[in-house]
């Protein structure tokens, strides 16, 4: 099954450990990095719990959260295929290429994961919507309801 895997882009954002501050303070960039590993222990929670039999994540190539999936499918052996907005169009500066990207993504797709935020983006408001017309199998989480129990 080709499945979207998408959401709130600041979710499993990567830390930039190299940055000033994370070389001061090696504190923060453990906890960064736990938080990090929480955050991806909780993607994984949330892809197991659509039960979708995943083939090929289909991604943007975002940063934060698509570059997480992106790693996640690549633990798991899974084929990613990349869906990246063609910007210059005939030389000119297309404006509607992130919403031909993901008209591209919706119908490539079998299914849909989408990660809301507190705050939902309307990147991801617009995939569920397409997704609920062409009637396509959808998993929405919402990340505040959501725990992580790391012991287990």
């Amino acid at each position: 099954m080709n499945v979207i895997i998408t959401g709130n882009q600041s979710f499993c954002k990567y830390p930039n450990l190299t940055s000033t501050r994370y070389a001061k303070n090696p504190v923060a960039a453990t906890d960064a990095l736990i938080r990090y590993d929480e955050e991806m222990a909780l993607l994984e929670q949330i892809i197991v719990k659509s039960q979708f039999p995943i083939k090929t994540v289909l991604s943007s190539s975002g940063p934060g959260l698509d570059q997480a999936v992106e790693r996640w499918a690549g633990s798991k052996q899974l084929k990613v295929k990349r869906f990246k907005p063609l910007w210059v169009k005939d030389g000119q500066r297309n404006k509607k290429a992130g919403f031909e990207k993901l008209a591209e993504m919706i119908q490539a797709a079998d299914a849909a994961i989408v990660i809301l935020g507190s705050e939902p983006d309307k990147r991801s408001l617009s995939i569920i919507r397409d997704m609920r017309k062409k009637g396509k199998p959808l998993f929405v989480s919402n990340l505040p309801t959501l725990k992580v129990d790391l012991k287990s």
